[in-house]
């Protein structure tokens, strides 16, 4: 799958964020469904958080895009 690094805001610090794209054919499925991963970690009020965002489907790049925005550290 082919990989992509962007620099994003999360927790209010700038990190970089993985973002793998491609498709998988499950065996009892003839076509082909696209699937999409994000993954980042961040240091936030002294701990480390780590995100992992999985989404599959047709509209799975716009879906991982709108949850991983959505985050919110607390």
């Amino acid at each position: 799958m082919p990989e992509r690094m962007e620099l994003v805001e999360l927790c209010g610090a700038t990190v970089p964020v993985t973002n793998l794209a491609g498709q998988v054919r499950v065996a009892e499925t003839p076509e082909a469904m696209q699937i999409v991963e994000y993954s980042a970690s961040v240091s936030y009020e002294g701990q480390i958080r780590i995100v992992y965002v999985y989404t599959k489907g047709a509209e799975a790049v716009s879906r991982a895009a709108a949850i991983f925005d959505s985050l919110e550290c607390q």
